[in-house]
C-alpha cells in the first residue's frame, strides 16, 4: 500500500466512509470491541471476593460448633513497656453454608502495672 492509498484508507475509516478496504476496518473494530468486553469480564471476576478459610491456629478461627467458653475476656498485655488493655471475644458467621467463629480483639492504651516486691 502506498502511502497515498494508506491515507485514504484510513481517512475514510475514520469519517464513516467505508470502502472495500474500509470493511477490514469494520472488522477490526468489531474485534476490538470484543476483546475489550472479553477483558474486562476477565478483570472483574479476577477482582471478585474468594472465600477460603485457613488457620493453623485454632485459638483464632474455628469451624462448627458452639461458641468457644470463658469469652469475652479482659486483660492487660505489657509489650515492653507499653500496656493495652485488650478484650477479646468471638463473633459468629457464615461461609459456604458452615458456621464460621473468628476471635475480635479490640485494645486501648493503658498503664502498666506495677511490678510487686518479692
Amino acid at each position: 500500500m502506498d502511502g497515498g492509498s494508506e491515507w485514504a484508507f484510513w481517512w475514510g475509516a475514520q469519517s464513516g466512509k467505508y470502502t472495500r478496504r474500509g470493511s477490514v476496518a469494520k472488522l477490526i473494530e468489531a474485534y476490538m470491541k470484543k476483546v475489550i468486553l472479553a477483558l474486562s469480564l476477565v478483570s472483574l471476576v479476577a477482582c471478585m471476593p474468594y472465600q477460603s478459610v485457613t488457620s493453623t491456629d485454632p485459638n483464632w478461627m474455628r469451624m462448627g460448633g458452639d461458641a468457644p467458653e470463658g469469652y469475652p475476656r479482659t486483660f492487660v498485655e505489657n509489650l515492653s513497656g507499653n500496656c493495652s488493655l485488650v478484650t477479646e471475644s468471638w463473633s459468629e458467621s457464615r461461609i459456604n453454608g458452615r458456621l464460621l467463629w473468628t476471635k475480635k480483639q479490640s485494645r486501648k492504651a493503658a498503664t502498666c502495672p506495677k511490678a510487686s516486691p518479692l
